[in-house]
């Protein structure tokens, strides 16, 4: 075990959590975008279309929490040390990179994109490789010395609906001391730790994690009577504040929904 489950649970909650300043984010959203969440040909009531906003959200903070695990267990075999993944470039701009780790042993440097599934269309699977080679061709200006191992990791290996593609065009680029590859699922680990030690420790926390899920745990913020609610209505800027009491008929609609008492606005 190189994470228990105490402390894998720990980091999840800190980053998949419906905190304060999710809520508030939440309303700024809604008052934004006051059509996605009432009107006249909408099927879904305001409840439901919040559930499903909540819902998305936690999808992606679940991946961003995949992420900082990740750069945990690599860091915790005691062979790797994480890098900066931050990178700025010579223009200026700003890359990110989700993981990039050394080889203590080998001196060896590893960069990996990591995303939950392979599920891109056409126009985001050319922007997602395009970025990949961006990130290659700046690790290799930033370390010339150093083997680089680029990798692309999908972690669902149920979902492989451009694995041609990207197999393919790997073929077709080529760069100094660089080995590129293509990971589904647990196959990463074969090639950097003990097989598949990590990945079955994760999968196993997911799983019990998953069992002792109850539908409580996705906190459904009561913007009608939650005494809470109605502290981050006085917060709100100014400009949202007008916007959502103003006499618009689709915020006149939207505040019947948000707040069908009117506890929290009176």
């Amino acid at each position: 075990m190189l994470i228990s489950y105490e402390e894998f649970y720990e980091k999840l909650l800190k980053i998949v959590d419906e905190n304060d300043e999710f809520i508030i984010s939440l309303m700024k959203k809604i008052i934004d975008n006051p059509y996605r969440y009432v009107g006249k040909f909408r099927l879904t009531n305001f409840r439901t279309k919040l559930i499903q906003n909540i819902t998305q959200s936690r999808e992606i903070q679940f991946g961003d929490f995949l992420e900082l695990i990740f750069s945990n267990y690599f860091e915790k075999t005691g062979r790797y040390i994480n890098m900066q993944k931050r990178i700025i470039k010579h223009d200026g701009e700003e890359l990110r990179i989700d993981q990039l780790f050394k080889d203590i042993v080998t001196d060896d440097i590893h960069l990996l994109e990591q995303k939950v599934r392979d599920d891109h269309d056409s126009t985001k699977k050319v922007g997602q490789f395009n970025n990949f080679v961006d990130k290659i061709k700046e690790i290799r200006s930033t370390f010339p010395r150093n083997n680089l191992y680029a990798g692309m990791w999908f972690i669902d290996d149920g979902l492989q609906k451009n694995k041609n593609y990207y197999l393919n065009k790997m073929k077709e680029n080529s760069f100094p001391d660089t080995t590129l590859s293509l990971f589904y699922g647990s196959a990463l680990f074969s090639k950097i730790y003990r097989g598949e030690e990590i990945w079955n420790e994760v999968m196993s926390y997911l799983n019990r994690y998953r069992e002792n899920l109850t539908i409580e745990e996705m906190k459904i913020p009561d913007f009608d009577k939650d005494p809470k609610i109605k502290d981050m209505i006085y917060k709100l800027p100014r400009k949202y504040k007008v916007k959502l009491f103003s006499r618009e008929e689709i915020y006149e609609d939207l505040r019947k929904e948000m707040f069908p008492s009117g506890l929290n606005i009176e």
